[in-house]
């Protein structure tokens, strides 16, 4: 039998465990998976969210969580590696730790 005194969950209960604070975007953005195995060559996405150390991107499409990726959003070119990967149903949502980044632009 369920608890009637249960709270429902609320998002905001639960303390933040990121050590770097999270910025909201959107920008375009173009991912290439660096695995010589992967058949897509460019992938759309949107970068949605930024820290210091990482990303998040909504794309169409799953990725699998160790995956090497280069992402160009404007000017810069990021390495980095796919920690995750979710879905609402409809999109998927990967969150990326950087490695690297290299200004492209002129």
């Amino acid at each position: 039998m369920p608890d009637q005194d249960a709270q429902p969950f609320r998002p905001q209960d639960v303390p933040e465990r990121r050590s770097d604070p999270r910025s909201a975007r959107d920008q375009p953005a173009i991912i290439k998976l660096l695995n010589p195995l992967e058949t897509a060559s460019r992938i759309p996405a949107r970068v949605i969210e930024t820290s210091r150390g990482g990303l998040r991107v909504s794309l169409d499409r799953a990725l699998m969580p160790g995956t090497v990726v280069q992402i160009r959003v404007g000017e810069k070119s990021l390495l980095g590696e796919v920690r995750y990967c979710n879905s609402d149903g409809e999109k998927f949502f990967a969150g990326v730790r950087l490695q690297d980044v290299f200004e492209t632009g002129g």
